[in-house]
């Protein structure tokens, strides 16, 4: 059960106030609410999207739960994101983030194929999907700043990558908080060791 002042909460409440506001539907559902606690345990995803914590690594078994969550964070909790994969294509297919995201965004944003972006996303919030291959690859993200900065499969990535694109998450946005989240399994190079 979500605390009636997690951020989480928080959020819906000040998406509702905007609705109002706006003279928009104020009955429409979240995009995403974390999966239920376990007996005795809370969820991964509702730990995650509670969490103060600037910078968090969520890690565990494979299973769609990790991916699905940096999803719920751009679309619930953030005004700008960025989810990142080694491979862009990697978010492809059937099951990979950017179908996942069509399934859930829906008609409640506006989906640039070209440019791998949602944008409107409840009338305001902004997500891009970006791959960074090779290490000069980062450079293209330059300057690019994001309250919400996601990693999938975060071991795939360098730790000079990584620390290079984590500099940009900021906002001028007056109380949203800025966040990096990395989801991913354990290494299997010696190069994730670093996580």
């Amino acid at each position: 059960m979500t605390k009636p002042n997690s951020p989480f909460a928080v959020q819906i409440a000040i998406e509702k106030e905007r609705r109002k506001r706006e003279g928009l539907d104020t009955k429409l559902s979240p995009l995403f609410t974390p999966l239920p606690d376990q007996v005795g345990r809370p969820h991964m995803q509702r730990l995650v999207m509670e969490s103060e914590a600037d910078e968090i690594f969520a890690g565990g078994a494979p299973g769609a739960s990790k991916s699905f969550l940096l999803l719920g964070l751009a679309v619930t909790l953030q005004k700008n994101s960025v989810i990142f994969r080694r491979e862009l294509a990697q978010m492809y297919g059937e099951d990979g983030l950017i179908e996942k995201s069509r399934q859930m965004i829906g008609n409640r944003g506006k989906y640039n194929a070209t440019k791998h972006t949602w944008s409107k996303i409840d009338g305001w919030r902004a997500l891009e999907f970006a791959g960074v291959k090779n290490e000069d690859d980062k450079h293209k993200q330059q300057g690019r700043a994001r309250d919400g900065y996601f990693f999938d499969e975060i071991t795939e990535f360098p730790e000079s990558v990584y620390e290079y694109l984590i500099t940009w998450n900021r906002t001028n946005t007056p109380d949203q908080k800025c966040r990096v989240v990395c989801v991913g399994n354990p290494p299997t190079t010696p190069e994730g060791q670093w996580v």
